[in-house]
């Protein structure tokens, strides 16, 4: 079988079905089409990360085991890193933390500090998930000399970047700053091709500045964030994400019907990506604006809305709270006073089953 007919019978087996495959055909593979396998495998495995993280898992156990057969450490370690990858994305950061680790040994068994300096990148990403984060930031720190002294560029911009979002996370604002404004500069060394990672720091440091205030130096940049997207292909959603950041900003400064003119066409991009969650979490933020502009009724539908979709979705009842003390507050100003208690009675004990208190 040739490299891309064995990639693609291997997509509609189970694991263990597909390593009896790979066991039959790897002696007849010659090196080319084995080197070209192996590329098609991992190639595969990045692209389902995102929308289906179990495929990539079990892509990752592929490489695995053709890298046993072939007494291949490289390509064993390619593998290891892959699953640990793959559980970063299924939120099973501990258990992504071991094949890191053991990726980056193999790596560093053979040489290859590069592809060490990678496994930190994941690596970094968990321990933040994990709030480990004196480790995340040793980690970011040894990866970035790494890549710098390589020339690699790029990914030195990248490990910047999650440095600077573990920073923020910590509440270190100037710090986090400091650190998009070295991965802009980073990013800017690699030449052309990226553009889109630069406007991605820039809207991650634009989120930083709206959190100390500074509103109009935030604008600014998730404004020249969108411009960036909007002239790219395949960027909708990106450019919502810079349009929501903005009206956000807007209406924690009072701008209410700006800030409904961005909240609305955000919430539209999301429902035409049938990103349904993201769609009902602007929603309810809508309603906020709604409401300080006295458009009381249509606060009322829109949050009855979004009420019946985190109704659906038990592992949101804090939305669900949130959604029928929006709806209350419209009933308030409605003068429904009855309608309003039994809103504000259900939201109080959905918040209480979940641990909120007063």
């Amino acid at each position: 079988m040739a490299p891309q007919e064995l990639v693609a019978a291997l997509l509609k087996m189970d694991e263990k079905q597909g390593q009896q495959l790979l066991q039959t055909q790897l002696p007849a593979i010659d090196d080319s089409s084995l080197n070209l396998l192996v590329e098609l495998i991992k190639r595969e495995a990045d692209r389902q990360w995102a929308k289906e993280s179990g495929l990539s898992f079990r892509l990752a156990g592929y490489l695995m085991f053709i890298g046993d057969t072939i007494q291949d450490k490289y390509v064993h370690a390619i593998g290891l890193m892959t699953r640990g990858d793959a559980l970063r994305r299924m939120d099973r950061d501990q258990a992504a933390l071991p094949f890191l680790d053991a990726a980056g040994a193999e790596f560093l068994e053979i040489g290859d500090e590069v592809s060490w300096a990678r496994t930190r990148i994941g690596r970094v990403s968990a321990c933040l998930q994990l709030n480990r984060t004196s480790e995340a930031l040793r980690d970011a720190a040894a990866a970035r000399a790494v890549f710098i002294r390589y020339g690699k560029h790029l990914r030195a911009g990248q490990i910047d970047v999650n440095a600077a979002i573990i920073n923020y996370e910590s509440g270190q604002y100037d710090q986090a700053l400091r650190l998009f404004d070295r991965a802009i500069e980073t990013y800017a060394l690699q030449g052309e091709g990226v553009e889109l990672y630069i406007a991605r720091a820039k809207g991650n440091k634009a989120i930083i500045l709206a959190a100390m205030g500074r509103f109009r130096e935030a604008v600014a940049l998730h404004e020249q964030a969108r411009a960036t997207f909007a002239s790219h292909e395949g960027q909708e959603v990106s450019v919502a994400r810079q349009e929501l950041n903005i009206a956000q900003i807007y209406a924690s400064q009072g701008h209410y019907s700006h800030a409904l003119m961005l909240f609305n066409r955000s919430r539209a991009i999301f429902q035409r990506h049938t990103m349904q969650f993201q769609a009902a979490e602007v929603a309810q933020q809508t309603c906020l604006c709604l409401l300080r502009l006295n458009r009381t009724q249509e606060a009322y539908e829109l949050a009855g809305e979004t009420v019946s979709y985190f109704r659906k979705s038990p592992g949101h009842r804090h939305n669900l709270a949130h959604s029928l003390m929006y709806q209350a507050e419209a009933a308030t100003l409605e003068g429904d006073y009855r309608d309003a208690d039994e809103k504000l009675q259900e939201s109080s004990i959905i918040l209480e089953e979940i641990g909120f208190t007063v």
